[in-house]
Formats: C-alpha cells, sequence, structure tokens
C-alpha cells in the first residue's frame, strides 16, 4: 500500500510553462483557422452553397427549352448568350420586338432553336396568359423560365412620385407575379420538370439608401417565390431565387444606365472606379446558370462588401443595422450633391 501511494504522490501536475505551451499553441490553431476562412470568405462571390457548385457542362443545357424575359438587353440578353452557348433552345422575350430580332440574330445557335415572344408584363392579364400558352406549344414545353425583368432607381424616398413608384412596382413585381401565375397551370400541367428562375436583387437582403422603392419591388418579388417555392415542393416545378449585387454595364466601363429618378427615367453613368467595383456580366450570368442548373434555392451573386453584409444581416443584425445607418445618411448626402448613390466600395468602412 506505502509504494502505491508513493507512486501516485510522485505524478506531477503540467507546469505553468507547458500550459501556457499548450495554449499558445492552441491560439495558434484557432488564428490559423481564422486566416484560412477570411482567406477563403474574401475570395467569395456568391453564397457559399452555390459557390462550392461546378460549373455547367458545356453542354449542360442541350435540348432544354429556356424562355427569358428582358432578353431584349443589358442581363437579359447575356443570359440568352449563356444559354445559347450551352446548347439551350431559346424563347426570347420582351416589350420591343425589333431588339429581340437583333438578339435572336447574334446568337451562337441555330436560328431554327430561337424563338421570338414579344410580352409586355404590365399589360392586361388575358394577354400574358396568351403569352405563357403561346411560350409553351414553341417547342413542347417549358424547362427554365427566367424572369430577368425589371428597372432600378436611384432617387431618395422623400423625393419619389407616386408615378415612379407606381412604375416600379408594376414593371419589378406586379407583372413577373401575374406572369407566373398565368403560367403556373401550364407547367404543372406537364409531364417534365420545370423549373423558374427569379431575378430579384441583394436589395431584398440587404438595406439600399437611395433605392427604396426598387427594395420593396425586390423584397416583395422574393416573398412571392419564397413561399411559392414551398408551395410546389412536391410538384415538377422547382424555383430558384437570385440575388444580384451591382453588376458592371454590359455596355462597358461608364456606359450610361436607365434608372428611375424621382419623377421619371434618367440616365445615370457610373466612374470607371464604380465600375470596377461591381462584378462582371459574365461572371453574374455564369452563377444564375450554375444555380438554376444545380436547383439552388436561393442564390445571392455579389462581390464584398454587400454580399458581407448579407451574411451579417444573417448572424449580427444589429451590427448590419449599425452599419447601414452610417452609410444611408452620407449616400444621401451624395445624391443630393449630384454624386452617385451607387458606389458600394466604402460601404464596409463607414
Amino acid at each position: 500500500m506505502g509504494n502505491v501511494s508513493s507512486t501516485f504522490s510522485e505524478k506531477k501536475e503540467p507546469s505553468h510553462l507547458q500550459y501556457l505551451s499548450f495554449q499558445m499553441w492552441h491560439l495558434a490553431v484557432v488564428l490559423g483557422l481564422c486566416y484560412v476562412a477570411f482567406k477563403y470568405f474574401k475570395g467569395l462571390d456568391a453564397n457559399i452553397s452555390l459557390f462550392l457548385k461546378q460549373s455547367v457542362p458545356e453542354n449542360g443545357w442541350q435540348g432544354k427549352v429556356v424562355w427569358v424575359l428582358g432578353a431584349s438587353q443589358g442581363m437579359g440578353k447575356q443570359l440568352a448568350m449563356h444559354f445559347a452557348r450551352h446548347g439551350a433552345k431559346l424563347i426570347l422575350s420582351s416589350r420591343n420586338e425589333a431588339k429581340l430580332q437583333e438578339v435572336k440574330s447574334e446568337l451562337p445557335c441555330s436560328l431554327e432553336n430561337v424563338s421570338v415572344l414579344p410580352v409586355d408584363l404590365c399589360g392586361p392579364y388575358d394577354q400574358l396568359t396568351k403569352a405563357a400558352t403561346t411560350a409553351q406549344q414553341v417547342f413542347g414545353g417549358l424547362d427554365v423560365i427566367v424572369l430577368c425583368v425589371g428597372a432600378s432607381m436611384n432617387a431618395l424616398a422623400a423625393e419619389v412620385t407616386p408615378e415612379v413608384t407606381d412604375a416600379l412596382l408594376a414593371v419589378n413585381t406586379v407583372g413577373p407575379i401575374k406572369l407566373t401565375r398565368a403560367l403556373l397551370p401550364r407547367l404543372l400541367g406537364q409531364n417534365r420538370p420545370a423549373r423558374i428562375v427569379a431575378v430579384a436583387s441583394m436589395a431584398a437582403k440587404v438595406p439600399s439608401p437611395g433605392q427604396s422603392v426598387y427594395s420593396a419591388c425586390k423584397m416583395a418579388l422574393y416573398g412571392n417565390f419564397s413561399s411559392l417555392a414551398t408551395e410546389l415542393a412536391d410538384t415538377n416545378v422547382g424555383v430558384t431565387i437570385v440575388c444580384p449585387g451591382p453588376v458592371r454595364s454590359s455596355y462597358g466601363p461608364g456606359s450610361a444606365r436607365a434608372v428611375y429618378g424621382p419623377t421619371g427615367l434618367i440616365s445615370t453613368q457610373d466612374a470607371e472606379k464604380e465600375d470596377k467595383a461591381r462584378m462582371a456580366p459574365a461572371r453574374c450570368v455564369e452563377l444564375i446558370s450554375s444555380a438554376a442548373y444545380h436547383g439552388v434555392d436561393e442564390a445571392w451573386i455579389s462581390k464584398h462588401p454587400v454580399l458581407a453584409l448579407a451574411y451579417i444581416f444573417q448572424v449580427a443584425p444589429a451590427l448590419g443595422w449599425m452599419i447601414l445607418k452610417r452609410v444611408g445618411p452620407k449616400r444621401a448626402k451624395a445624391m443630393k450633391d449630384g454624386r452617385s448613390g451607387y458606389d458600394v466600395r466604402g460601404m464596409g468602412q463607414q
């Protein structure tokens, strides 16, 4: 018994130096992991669930019927080009038939696989119903419907007229919702899967000073299609909600953008340094296509700081509000002084 007691009594506790060494090693591991996470997060230009998906294969859309609304210009036109390069059959829609014909002539595919279908989303509901029927009949069904329509704004909430509010709601929200309602019975009745891709905005996830009505439109669009996605979860129709952040003009640096000002449409021009802070259109299109191809429910597509702010609002909303309440007054002052309200380069440094 004496020997046993002696054995236990000879056991030594770890020295202070050993304990400190262990703590330093543990801290180094934690800091190393934080550094790796920071470097990884810094390189993100989409939410993690989308960023980790593989790119769409070269012939990933081969033979699929894709209806692109808003295809006459901007992001819609770029999406049409992308789907054509990947083998899709296309239905091109917007209000301007002449521009749609121009886009059709530029597509890198056989013209037999492209149909032009003029549609005014702000028109009467019976016209939307007719368009939905025609679109489904062109190639014998629909696989993907891309709602890439709408108009942005650059105006302070206190200065926007009721007429501009009505116009923004009609084209950004009411039109896409009504067309989807007209289309749904036809999609649910076809014997093939279909996916609706609703292009909203990061303004639906992060407050956007200088874009109050536009943000309201996109938040409403997000609410409608997220609810619709849950209703259709056990059907042949899927929904992908895409939220792009600031994207460069597809017409090149310094090109004009048509947006709504306080009383109507205006032309704005981004400085080259602001343009560089935006995502390249080709990358945005690639990510939208990937989200649709992989059936991603919700896609955030943006560079930092907007993407980082979206995550902050998810996990620490009080911090997000603190940041945006510092940004908002400065952006409002810039707009009153005649400067751009679109500059996002300093948002994370306010």
